[in-house]
């Protein structure tokens, strides 16, 4: 018996319901306070590097062990039980029975599994064999409840049965009870250890998995040495994945710290650093390169905080210049130079600048003048100051880790020139602005001194400019827009106030806003494009957007931030979709913050083009350093090693602008030890406390905060915001929103606030007097969508506004461009309040249609969604099925939505009570406009389908008709598609089959039959239809004319052994009745309900169908009960009948033939 090697403690995870900490999305919006076990108090200011779960916070917890414990091997901690020497053996009589439940385990068919596992239990109580097959059945179900019992029940019949220790162990895991899963699992390591399988079935569990479980317990409770030999045993198991050695090994350098073992651990450590120089061929994989790179990162720093103690730094620092002359791209690599110069003695900067000098050529000039000022004795920052001041590249976007790190050492070593240097750069590259801001708020400076300084330099452009950001950055957009429009005001062509203004508008969600900034800047001949390119993206705007982002590369080629943000807005274009995702593709291979960001979108591109080759099968790994981490980060997760923490916290460090920060709060939030998690939260906090994020890491709800949010300092007041109650953050908003211009975005947001207050009246006044002054100007999408949400609040708060609601709605809809498929749902709630008939219905869904944006595959659930919801709320398909084939002709949508669609209107259709001819037609119609139903490969063609798209359209159309049990619709459908498709097996096979149940055999059903034979001669079901005609006609055994019906149902039972069919089955007894072989018939009805239920358990099989009607149609079409009983109910029922009849000395009522030889 075979099983598959999965993770035991994966299993037991879904099991026992512990959600899981990996996630690829973080929450668009701000952080929310740290868990109050690890809620830090702000300390005194350290500039030493803190690595996050480092051997130095791990050390401390080996420290608050005790002496023997640390030192003490891993069987010391052995939970006691008596071990059983010889070996069990299986009595006789059960091993069919195992096999049988192997049998159906090897098939996924879990019911019989359980049944026959339940039924050996019974038969033989004092025998674990059965309890161990029914356990793997229960965790293959995910059931919590049984895996316990049955566990429970095992242990009490053999204690020393090893899935006892093994899902002990592993609970304790998951419950954080380290002592406990320590005790058991170390039974699987170290001396004399236990086998991994109970009596008959091996444990479930990934190579390694009790090893690194074992070590993480022990680390976790200070027990170095049992770390350690847990680490060892691991590493010896996993020897062929090099990736996963490098983690373990890590661990396995803090273990020694903790015993003392500093030499052994700076060894070990030493050589994993020295991968940062290893020259890596075309043959390497990126993917092998990023592991490699991360791992040795992190060992590095570990290496780092080793020599220190030994007054070793000026090491470190040499291995860190040579590291980053290897790589000259690696953020990691030049932040770690920038930490070490800080602690260096003055000869070993020196040798680091000559090496730096002797690879001038191969290092970005602002990376080298960064880490020349670095290592400069006497602080001096001309040589950094003059980089940033060179912009002969300023088309291009900026060194976004230099720039921060930039702005940091002028902070420290020359405060006079942060704000001047910063107000340079954001002048002459106003599309860097956010950049710049961030990199001030990061430069360790406090906020509100950082505004006071922009104030003091007067009329500056750039000063305005990054003052508004500033304010965007601390969540302040109306004041943002207040201070870019005083700059623009007093400095009209200033193109950085341009960008600050776009900026403050997006945060705003305001695109009257946007557009007059966007106006302005035509005579800009495109020089801040890109950054109004990603705010019309931001805004949903995406035709605006491309256009936009191809000036921008107009005005610079060389500008890859505009080429990823054409490429996101392209997306949705059906005839750009390929090219955006090969150009995503390209950019996504290099090492910068572009391809990070490019390689960020793989997911988004495989489900928008899914039928893009590259991204299918080999995406391209990105050489950036950060994303390197990131993605070591979730395998640590994932893998549930102790090392997630301090990657993502790396990262965070050396760059805060990716949101590494929210996803190490939710790590810390979970069942995850992060230690030094308070100390690291401190030390980031007070080194950038300008940085919002960072200031809401302290961040508590207070009920004592006042009733009014100070207006400055800037800091105090994001501070009382964070701490204040939800009435006051409410109160404070409503303040701020009279701030605002008067544009349709504000005013609808004013109408949607005083809806949701319940000032209904006022709400629809406001919404009444927009659309009235509008007249038929287009309208912004996110206004638009703010009036629709009010409107439809309204009608639910109170119906009898409805009608009067009514031409509000047509009228919004119709200055809408931009209908997304929530926006579809809102619009429909409100129509379907009234029933205004059909005529009405159809035109307001065409309308609907006609204004929905371009959709891709992936949205093709949300659309599905939006037509189940109509349905259940109008209690009737047809506004739903007049949208979807609505939907279906609107060629700017994806094919595979269409091709969709197209299915979901046929099926709404068909129950909405229109007729077959209607349908017929419905299905041409689609076919016409190139939303051929069941087609979903784009394009799509007839070579590569096989049939004609409306035969195939009807065939499938007629198989809704067969679930509805509506026979003859399904057989006038079949014959429409014969008609088109005269020489197709499946529907010959189909037809031949309803005329001969019906006893119509003719000519052409016997023509028919045997066509379809001759194409498809080993199809169980030709086979069946055969057979069928075959014993109609007399047939039962073989003779001169060829095989008869026995042999022919025998051969369709063959093909498909594990899953014959109970109606072959049922057929096969009536020939053999027939052809006088009473026990054979027999046998063969008998079978017939144990086949049942095998294939067809009740909640299994009701499960099954549910979703193939969901997955298949996207609704359930008809209750699973009502089709079981129909479909295979009344087969079993009636081999049952016959069985009785028999039974009863009767004769048992076989079909009759109904043909003639």
């Amino acid at each position: 018996m075979r099983f598959a090697s999965v993770s035991l403690f994966a299993l037991f995870l879904a099991v026992f319901g512990l959600v899981s900490c990996r996630s690829d999305s973080v929450p668009a919006t701000g952080l929310a306070p740290l868990p109050a076990q690890v809620e830090p108090v702000v300390g005194e200011r350290s500039s030493a590097p803190l690595m996050l779960g480092t051997f130095p916070a791990r050390d401390g917890a080996s420290r608050q062990a005790s002496a023997a414990d640390r030192l003490a091997h891993i069987e010391t901690f052995r939970h006691p039980f008596e071990r059983v020497s010889d070996a069990r053996v299986s009595p006789p009589a059960l091993r069919p029975q195992l096999a049988r439940i192997a049998e159906a385990l090897e098939q996924d068919d879990t019911a019989l599994a359980l049944a026959l596992s339940d039924a050996a239990t019974r038969a033989f109580p004092s025998s674990v064999e059965p309890l161990e097959m029914a356990l793997l059945v229960h965790l293959r179900a995910e059931d919590a409840k049984l895996v316990t019992q049955t566990i429970d029940r095992i242990s009490k019949i053999d204690e020393s049965n090893a899935f006892v220790p093994a899902l002990a162990g592993l609970r304790a895991m998951r419950e954080g009870d380290f002592v406990n899963a320590l005790s058991w699992l170390g039974w699987f390591i170290g001396k004399d250890p236990l086998a991994r399988r109970g009596v008959i079935a091996p444990l479930l569990t990934a190579r390694g998995e009790l090893e690194e479980q074992a070590a993480i317990a022990a680390m976790s409770l200070g027990y170095m040495q049992a770390a350690l030999d847990a680490l060892d045993a691991a590493i010896a198991v996993q020897s062929a994945d090099p990736a996963r050695v490098r983690m373990l090994t890590l661990l396995r350098a803090d273990a020694l710290v903790g015993l003392g073992r500093d030499d052994d651990a700076l060894s070990t450590l030493t050589a994993l650093e020295a991968e940062l120089c290893v020259a890596f061929d075309a043959r390497t994989s990126i993917i092998s390169i990023n592991s490699m790179n991360a791992t040795a990162s992190l060992a590095a720093l570990r290496a780092d905080e080793l020599r220190a103690r030994i007054d070793a730094q000026d090491d470190s620092l040499a291995r860190a210049i040579d590291a980053i002359i290897a790589v000259p791209s690696d953020e990691i690599r030049l932040w770690r130079v920038t930490m070490l110069a800080q602690n260096a003695g003055q000869s070993a900067r020196m040798r680091a600048v000559i090496r730096l000098e002797a690879a001038r050529s191969q290092l970005n000039p602002r990376r080298h003048a960064l880490m020349a000022a670095a290592l400069d004795p006497s602080h001096q920052t001309q040589v950094l100051d003059d980089a940033w001041l060179d912009v002969s590249d300023v088309g291009e976007p900026v060194d976004r880790v230099a720039l921060q790190l930039s702005m940091r050492h002028f902070a420290r070593f020359s405060r006079d020139r942060l704000v001047a240097v910063a107000c340079v750069v954001a002048g002459w590259r106003p599309n860097e602005l956010d950049a710049v801001a961030l990199a001030l708020l990061a430069s360790g400076v406090e906020v509100d001194g950082l505004r006071a300084e922009l104030v003091a330099r007067g009329d500056s452009a750039a000063a305005y400019a990054l003052r508004s950001r500033i304010a965007g950055r601390f969540g302040f957009p109306e004041e943002a827009q207040a201070i870019a429009q005083e700059g623009r005001t007093r400095m009209p062509t200033s193109k950085v106030l341009r960008a600050a203004a776009a900026f403050a508008a997006v945060d705003l969600l305001d695109a009257t806003l946007l557009e007059e900034v966007d106006s302005a800047s035509r005579a800009d001949e495109g020089s801040i494009d890109r950054t109004l390119a990603l705010g019309w993206y931001a805004l949903q705007e995406m035709p605006i957007a491309r256009a936009r982002a191809t000036t921008a590369l107009q005005f610079d080629a060389r500008d890859r931030a505009a080429q990823v943000c054409a490429s996101l807005a392209s997306l949705e274009d059906p005839a750009l979709r390929h090219a955006a995702a090969d150009r995503v593709y390209q950019l996504a291979g290099a090492s910068d913050s572009i391809a990070a960001e490019a390689w960020s979108m793989r997911d988004e591109i495989r489900s928008a083009v899914p039928d893009f080759a590259p991204a299918q099968s080999a995406w391209p790994m990105c050489a950036n350093a950060l994303v390197g981490v990131r993605l070591l980060a979730a395998e640590c997760e994932s893998l549930r090693l102790p090392l997630s923490g301090e990657c993502l916290a790396l990262a965070e460090e050396v760059d805060p602008s990716q949101r590494s920060l929210e996803q190490l709060l939710r790590i810390a939030g979970a069942k995850q030890a992060l230690p030094g998690f308070r100390a690291w939260c401190e030390r980031v906090r007070d080194e950038a406390p300008a940085l919002p994020s960072r200031r809401r890491l302290c961040s508590v709800r207070s009920s004592d905060v006042g009733a009014l949010i100070p207006e400055e300092p800037l800091c105090a007041r994001f501070d009382a915001i964070s701490a204040a109650p939800r009435e006051v953050v409410l109160r404070d908003r409503d303040a701020r929103m009279k701030l605002r211009p008067a544009t349709p975005s504000a005013d609808s947001l004013r109408a949607l606030t005083a809806i949701e207050s319940g000032e209904f009246e006022k709400g629809f006044t406001m919404i009444e007097s927009m659309l009235d002054a509008g007249a038929s100007a287009p309208l912004a999408t996110i206004a638009g969508r703010r009036m629709l949400a009010g409107m439809r609040r309204i009608v639910e708060a109170d119906p009898a506004r409805a009608p009067a609601m009514q031409p509000l709605l047509a009228a919004l809809i119709a200055r809408m461009q931009r209908l997304s498929p929530s926006d579809l749902l809102e619009a429909n709630r409100i129509h379907l309040a009234i029933d205004q008939g059909p005529s009405a219905t159809e035109s307001f869904e065409r309308l609907l249609a006609q204004r929905t944006r371009p959709m891709l595959c992936a949205e093709v659930d949300a659309c599905i969604e939006v037509l189940r919801a109509m349905v259940g709320r109008a209690d009737d398909s047809f506004a739903a099925a007049m949208l979807a084939e609505a939907l279906c002709v609107q060629v700017r949508i994806a094919p595979e939505v269409r091709a969709s669609l197209a299915i979901a209107a046929i099926a709404l259709r068909i129950g909405s009570g229109a007729d077959v001819e209607e349908v017929a037609a419905l299905a041409q119609r689609l076919c016409d406009a190139g939303a051929a139903p069941w087609s979903q490969a784009a394009p799509w063609s007839e070579a590569a389908l096989g049939r004609k798209p409306v035969a195939h359209a009807l065939m499938r159309t007629a198989e809704i008709y067969t679930l509805l049990g509506q026979r003859d619709s399904s057989d006038r459908l079949l014959l429409a598609a014969l008609e088109l498709e005269p020489l197709d097996p499946e529907l010959l096979n189909s037809i031949a089959y309803a005329q001969i149940d019906r006893g119509e055999i003719l000519e052409s059903t016997i023509v028919a039959a045997e066509r379809a034979a001759e194409a498809r001669p080993d199809d169980p079901a030709v086979l069946d239809t055969i057979g069928f005609l075959r014993y109609h006609q007399g047939r039962f055994r073989d003779d001169a004319s060829g095989l008869g019906a026995i042999s022919i149902y025998r051969q369709a039972l063959r093909v498909r052994p594990n899953s014959p069919s109970i109606v072959t089955l049922d057929h096969l007894g009536d020939a053999l009745w027939r052809a006088g072989d009473q026990e054979g018939a027999i046998k063969s009805w008998q079978q017939v309900s144990v086949v049942a239920r095998r294939r067809y358990p009740p909640k299994m099989f009701a499960e099954r169908m549910s979703a193939f009607q969901l997955r298949t149609y996207g609704f359930e079409l008809v209750p699973i009960t009502q089709f079981v009983r129909r479909e295979f109910g009344a087969v079993v029922e009636r081999a049952q009948v016959k069985l009785e009849e028999v039974a009863a000395g009767k004769p048992p009522g076989v079909v009759p033939c109904k043909g003639t030889r």
